[in-house]
């Protein structure tokens, strides 16, 4: 039974090394594509509202800009992201209706990129903004939020998962840092993975997400988003590590550092 049980994990970790080898030698846009079925890269300026999955458009609410690659301060050779002004024009959002996500969702995994702070509206402005209280994203029975630290801590705060009334919380988010979280559902509720980790599981029934609005961004939310993808499967851990580390080996090749909005922000690079 135990030597099954090894031979399982060490059958797990090839496939995983497998996976990051595949994306470290492809080209850009490293991400599980099994069973994904909505995906918002923001790539393209002209239709970053339109996933390139299922070519089904958001909406946008108030004050929402596309930021060109090489004022992203993330990938700056790879695509654009979205910053969310909620501090600027209250309510401002990203919305998806729930009429158009009507795949078969029973098993579901979304993840996404965040990044918490504001921003001037001019993209090339370096300058040091401020973190904000808001709301990350809301789905059906799921929303997530940003607070500011309680104890204090300048550019660090708190995400709280709420999933039917149950709160869970991550201390110590940084801001102005891109940030990789995913929700997966889970025979009894939900798990939370953040930066690669299981952090969470929230143990409540657990209804239909189908035909639910989608929304990023509200209550004065100011930040950004990128890869917000929706697959109609649970992924596997090691997926959800080789999406996030995907993201992480896409360097920039010129010195070979992650660039990082954080960084930049705080004068690094």
């Amino acid at each position: 039974m135990l030597g099954g049980y090894i031979l399982f994990s060490r059958m797990s970790f090839v496939v995983f090394l497998l996976l990051l080898c595949s994306m470290a030698t492809a080209k850009p846009n490293y991400y599980v594509n099994d069973s994904l079925e909505y995906f918002w890269d923001f790539e393209n300026r002209k239709a970053f509202q339109t996933d390139i999955k299922s070519n089904i458009s958001a909406f946008l609410q108030g004050k929402i800009q596309w930021i060109q690659p090489e004022f992203s301060f993330q990938r700056p050779e790879r695509s654009g992201v979205i910053h969310i002004h909620g501090d600027k024009t209250d309510g401002s959002i990203f919305v998806v209706s729930g009429k158009k996500i009507q795949r078969d969702l029973t098993d579901w995994t979304i993840d996404f990129e965040f990044a918490i702070g504001t921003h001037d509206l001019d993209e090339e402005d370096h300058t040091r903004g401020e973190l904000v209280d808001g709301t990350i994203m809301q789905w059906g029975d799921l929303s997530i939020h940003f607070i500011r630290d309680p104890g204090g801590a300048k550019w660090k705060g708190v995400v709280i998962v709420n999933f039917r009334g149950k709160e869970k919380f991550i201390q110590g988010v940084s801001g102005f840092d891109y940030h990789y979280m995913a929700i997966r559902s889970e025979n009894t509720g939900i798990s939370i993975w953040f930066d690669s980790y299981c952090t969470n599981l929230v143990e409540r029934p657990r209804r239909s997400v189908e035909g639910k609005q989608l929304v990023f961004g509200g209550n004065g939310f100011a930040g950004r988003i990128d890869d917000i993808k929706i697959y109609s499967k649970r992924l596997r851990p090691w997926e959800i590590t080789a999406n996030f580390w995907g993201n992480r080996l896409n360097v920039n090749e010129r010195d070979k550092l992650a660039t990082t909005w954080a960084n930049i922000k705080l004068g690094k690079e």
